[in-house]
């Protein structure tokens, strides 16, 4: 059953938790993920069932622990690390699902606008608390990222107010790679809301599907071939350390081949790998999850990763129709050109959000019109 318009119990219920996660979600250190795999599982005991077809928004997730762990065995690579990185990648899925199994499918659009509201609080408290003179709190433009897909959605839901905020608080922490996603996304949603005929968004999402698949496989052959290094000195890119000289892209390129033979080191290896290198700066991640992606699943488990991205498309043209699929598409896009040169893939603070906005996408109501149209007021 859809509420009725206005604020309500369960909202400002939903608006606490949400803003107690994201200030956590800001604090540095592996404590966080102990805290929030707890809270999922209180959340999973209240609800006492969970829909597992909600866990398509994060197949990718499963695919990558299940296949990196079958390659870092098979390869004598599995240590701890292995075991760390699948369980802190499921956390995100884990928790979004619990939090809209509790909500509910029916006008999910509210959870959104709640989390929303609760996101831009977090934000805010934080950037007055850290970003003063001589003071960076390095956490905190994360969230950066997540600000790009509500942009996005509300642009799409028509709801332009919101989308100024979202545009405005992303912009303001100066992510080169936010930005130009955001822009490029928002090109492309143009397109898809000018398109009308239904042949023609079909061809949309095949060619989107394409290019989600060969884009990373391009990307990682240019970072290996120097292609990529090549542009960024002609064009006097700053690469911040991944390609300047002997920077990380180009230490790690002994241990892994542009082949399809190459098998991959397993989940964990290049954490581990980073740590024993001990480069500055990159301490644990390559701030290039495609690169990590590939080291560790070789080959044909990259390519098979990349596809299972695919799978909640599929399920949401099959749902909702095509317009929905497509639009899917194009927050995984966003997601992908992040991926490009950092690593959000870990990054909890984009993914909860980003999972629930998926699950409500296709599953819940947040595309149909009485959803708008019950979400005015918003918690702020």
């Amino acid at each position: 059953m859809v509420r009725k318009p206005g604020l309500h119990k369960e909202d400002m219920g939903y608006f606490v938790i949400f803003l107690v996660l994201f200030l956590l979600m800001a604090r540095g250190g592996i404590q966080k993920y102990f805290v929030l795999l707890a809270l999922s599982c209180i959340f999973v005991a209240v609800k006492r069932k969970i829909d597992l077809k909600y866990f398509l928004v994060a197949a990718h997730v499963g695919l990558y622990a299940l296949l990196g762990s079958a390659i870092a065995l098979t390869t004598s690579n599995f240590t701890l690390h292995s075991v760390k990185q699948s369980l802190i990648f499921g956390i995100a899925p884990f928790m979004a699902v619990s939090i809209f199994s509790m909500y509910g499918e029916d006008d999910s659009g509210r959870l959104i606008d709640v989390q929303f509201g609760a996101l831009c609080i977090a934000y805010l408290m934080l950037y007055a608390r850290y970003h003063v003179p001589g003071e960076f709190y390095y956490e905190s433009n994360y969230y950066a990222y997540i600000f790009g897909v509500y942009g996005l959605v509300h642009f799409w839901r028509k709801r332009y107010a919101l989308c100024a905020v979202a545009v405005m608080l992303m912009v303001v922490e100066h992510k080169r790679i936010v930005n130009g996603a955001y822009a490029f996304t928002l090109a492309c949603l143009l397109l898809l809301l000018l398109v009308r005929k239904e042949n023609c968004q079909k061809g949309i999402n095949i060619t989107m599907k394409i290019v989600l698949i060969f884009v990373p496989v391009l990307w990682v052959a240019f970072v290996r071939n120097g292609i990529l290094e090549a542009v960024f000195e002609k064009y006097g890119i700053y690469s911040m350390g991944r390609l300047d000289g002997s920077a990380v892209w180009n230490k790690i390129q002994p241990y892994y081949a542009m082949s399809v033979f190459y098998i991959g080191k397993g989940s964990g290896w290049v954490e581990r790998w980073l740590g024993e290198t001990a480069i500055p700066g990159f301490t644990r991640n390559l701030h290039n999850d495609f690169l990590a992606a590939f080291v560790e699943l070789g080959f044909i488990g990259f390519l098979l990763w990349l596809l299972s991205f695919q799978l909640i498309m599929i399920y949401a043209e099959k749902k909702k129709g095509i317009r929905c699929a497509n639009l899917v598409g194009l927050l995984i896009g966003y997601m992908f050109i992040n991926l490009l040169t950092d690593n959000i893939y870990l990054y909890i603070t984009f993914l909860i959000p980003l999972y629930i906005i998926l699950l409500g996408l296709v599953f819940g109501d947040i595309d149909s019109s009485k959803s708008v149209g019950h979400t005015e007021k918003m918690v702020l």
